[in-house]
């Protein structure tokens, strides 16, 4: 899972780690990468440095850092390199860092679901429900071949400027690929609000955690019913 994020953040990153250290990975194996573009800022790579000396979790890539000018194409082309010689992930995410994921829900989810040609997350209704033309982007999925197929083909070469989320979903179409899609809503949603009841069991993600409030708000809903606290 990478997590695009930016260099300032250095709070929200704690946090998410704080968040995710307290949930029990099991049946599986996830890496949890932040993903940064170059760092300009002698401040910011002053912590950013620090960080790295703390944690092995940080991937710096030479994009220019902005949504829509490239960085998701960035992060995925450059991860077949990264990882060369390594074990194959099943999957590669792309995340952003005001999604919270429930690892076991998803990896639940996952367990009948093929490992190739695979396009996973929360699909517009009116774009297709059962075969969305993209999914957004709070979260969603590729199996490892795409991400191999995106640093080759000269297709999403062509086309970096733009809503990311809409390009993946475009690039993909436009190679006739990802023909296994799967559209996660409703188990994937934006935060509703505070009330428990805006919060369903079988929740994989939730998105539009912009404030720490609403992340902890998020996080005592979630660890009172895994732990049965009062």
């Amino acid at each position: 899972m990478g997590i695009l994020t930016l260099p300032s953040r250095f709070e929200r990153r704690s946090l998410i780690r704080l968040a995710y250290s307290m949930q029990r990975i099991h049946e599986a194996h996830v890496d949890i990468r932040f993903v940064l573009c170059n760092i300009k800022k002698d401040e910011e790579r002053t912590m950013v440095s620090l960080e790295m000396m703390q944690y092995d979790d940080m991937i710096i890539l030479n994009c220019t850092e902005s949504m829509n000018f490239g960085k998701t194409y960035t992060y995925f082309s450059s991860l077949p390199k990264l990882f060369h010689g390594e074990n194959k992930y099943d999957y590669v995410m792309k995340s952003d860092d005001d999604t919270y994921f429930r690892f076991d829900n998803l990896i639940e989810s996952l367990k009948d679901k093929p490992r190739y040609d695979m396009y996973y997350g929360a699909g517009l209704v009116f774009e297709g429900k059962d075969f969305p033309k993209f999914m957004l982007g709070m979260g969603y999925l590729l199996s490892w071949d795409l991400v191999e197929w995106i640093a080759e083909s000269d297709i999403p070469r062509s086309k970096l400027v733009g809503p990311e989320d809409l390009l993946t979903g475009m690039w993909l179409n436009m190679g006739n690929k990802a023909r296994n899609r799967y559209n996660m809503i409703p188990a994937m949603y934006d935060y509703q609000g505070p009330g428990f009841h805006d919060f369903i069991p079988e929740t994989i993600a939730v998105h539009q955690l912009k404030e720490t409030t609403r992340w902890l708000t998020t996080l005592k809903y979630f660890n009172i019913k895994d732990k049965g606290l009062n």
